[in-house]
């Protein structure tokens, strides 16, 4: 049986001055993404999903050290932010989330069924 799963991908993320702060000049930063992650039903709140995404967080490490990737990033559902945020410590991209609504506009889709666009500095910790 498959307890647990992800994929990642490498992705760009668009940060504001206010969110990348002195350190980071550039506006874009190459990131390595959280594309998916699935926790069986019958695992499910034991913990799992955590362990996969710290797993997912050595990966990124591992990669940082040869090639320019500084944030692990999750495009998350309302229903999991907060696990994102209290136990695993992302923060939302507020300039890349509203990039994202302003894309959704101008296509004429509804914006508020947009998933929350989430970072973990891998440099941190």
């Amino acid at each position: 049986m498959l307890a647990g799963y992800a994929t990642v991908c490498v992705d760009g993320l668009l940060l504001s001055r206010r969110e990348r702060g002195m350190r980071i000049r550039y506006e874009s930063v190459g990131v390595l993404k959280l594309a998916q992650l699935g926790v069986d039903r019958s695992f499910q709140g034991r913990g799992l999903g955590g362990l996969i995404v710290a797993d997912i967080v050595r990966l990124a490490r591992e990669i940082s050290r040869r090639a320019g990737c500084r944030y692990l990033t999750v495009d998350a559902v309302e229903e999991v932010v907060a696990w994102y945020e209290g136990g695993l410590g992302f923060k939302r991209n507020r300039l890349m989330q509203e990039h994202r609504i302003r894309l959704a506009l101008e296509r004429q889709r509804d914006p508020e069924r947009l998933a929350i666009s989430m970072r973990f500095d891998i440099r941190d910790g």
